[in-house]
């Protein structure tokens, strides 16, 4: 990213937005659950549509904000997690599970190969390890992975 128009700042922040209040939500009433998609079998019926709307819009505007291809897939592989919200039922599980590592996995090089930030991968897989045992892994490693390319984006576009 050479240069940055201001709707890259408005996407940025959308998209951010979008994450932090999904989040805030969830845990506020859920607490800490197994993983942000647990939520889409939590939320009354009448509101799963809410974790869907969430896996399309929080990352679609993060790319905006980044025009890196990277960034697509992984923005791809979280609307493929939320078209494939209900992860306890066979194929639509494997889609929803592949979908999400894919994702993880397409954020991490775009970390390092985009954004020349292995440091930040880096601290990304230490906190996931320590947090394997735990009992809530899942969510908490989903949660260093949005935080990870949310600064990382943050730092491109306002420090470096």
């Amino acid at each position: 990213m050479t240069e940055i128009a201001n709707y890259h700042y408005i996407f940025f922040w959308i998209g951010t937005s979008i994450y932090l209040l999904y989040n805030i939500l969830i845990v506020s009433i859920y607490g800490v659950l197994p993983s942000v998609s647990e939520s889409f079998y939590r939320l009354p019926k009448k509101y799963n549509f809410l974790f869907i709307l969430f896996c399309w819009f929080f990352p679609l505007p993060l790319f905006v904000a980044t025009e890196v291809p990277l960034i697509f897939g992984a923005a791809a592989g979280i609307a493929f997690v939320g078209a494939a919200a209900k992860f306890y039922d066979g194929f639509v599980g494997r889609v929803h599970f592949t979908a999400a590592i894919g994702a993880v996995i397409l954020s991490q090089l775009a970390i390092i190969f985009n954004f020349h930030f292995w440091e930040m991968s880096a601290v990304f897989t230490v906190l996931s390890i320590l947090v394997i045992k735990s009992e809530n892994r899942v969510f908490w490693i989903e949660q260093f992975a949005f935080l990870s390319i949310i600064i990382t984006i943050f730092l491109s576009m306002y420090i470096w």
